[in-house]
């Protein structure tokens, strides 16, 4: 499909999968069989996944192709000497330092940069410049989802403003941009339930680190894809007419949503 292939969508999913395996394994010849692998996974695994939750469900397959893909290559790591086994989670988020920033702006650019698996201040400064420049809305929203998230992590007891808990953070950006203003036209009512499906982002987020702390890998996007699923299905069992409204087809950005 041309046109998925010019959208970016295998692109992007096959991007995050090599970001993703470089974060764990420092990237070196003996890579090179994971790399080649997540690659080839994550074209077959981003066509199924378009093919299933698109045609069948009509929902959107998000980063589902670098979540599986990931995934499948991380753990057939931990029992194929051929392959290189995830670090520690600790040791690689130890190295990206601090700023003398307030804790919540500092957690917030981790978390931003963590997108790219770049969990530091710098990179979630130029992804934060690229978002306001590209959507105000989407800017806002990513402020209100991370707060909202953040702060249901830290009244249940989680630790923020470090590079591991930036690789969770991320999802609840993305969660309220995408229920905030991707897939519902923009209002009062859809800045709420980006709110809200940030702090549900972070439950399913707390759920995953306990299968997935282990074995040295981070929740990916998971939490990201499981939030938006729950309230998509919700909102569509609603009468018409009511906010958030649902968008049929979502535009480039909110803002368009918002004009249509």
């Amino acid at each position: 499909d041309r046109e998925a292939i010019r959208s970016g969508r295998y692109g992007l999913n096959a991007l995050l999968v090599g970001l993703g395996l470089a974060y764990l394994s420092p990237p070196a010849f003996a890579s090179a069989p994971q790399l080649a692998l997540g690659a080839v996974l994550t074209v077959v695994v981003t066509t199924a996944m378009q093919t299933v939750f698109e045609g069948v469900f009509y929902l959107p397959s998000l980063s589902l192709g670098f979540v599986f893909a990931n995934l499948a290559v991380d753990l057939a790591a931990l029992s194929l000497p051929g392959l290189s086994a995830p670090g520690s989670l600790a040791e690689t988020a130890a190295a990206a330092g601090s700023w003398p920033l307030p804790h919540a702006v500092e957690g917030y650019l981790k978390a931003l940069g963590a997108v790219f698996f770049r969990t530091d201040v710098r990179s979630g400064l130029l992804v934060a410049a690229g978002l306001a420049a590209a959507s105000r809305i989407s800017f806002v929203l990513s402020a209100v989802g991370y707060l909202a998230g953040a702060a249901f992590s830290a009244s249940a007891g989680a630790s923020l403003g470090d590079a591991g808990s930036a690789l969770v953070a991320f999802n609840f950006i993305l969660a309220a941009i995408a229920l905030g203003g991707v897939y519902t036209v923009p209002s009062l009512a859809s800045y709420l339930l980006a709110a809200l499906a940030a702090v549900v982002a972070a439950v399913f987020a707390g759920a995953a680190r306990v299968v997935m702390d282990p074995y040295g890998i981070p929740v990916l996007s998971i939490p990201f894809i499981a939030a938006p699923y729950l309230f998509i299905l919700g909102l569509r069992s609603r009468p018409a007419g009511l906010v958030p409204e649902l968008v049929r087809v979502p535009a480039a950005s909110p803002e368009e949503n918002l004009a249509l």
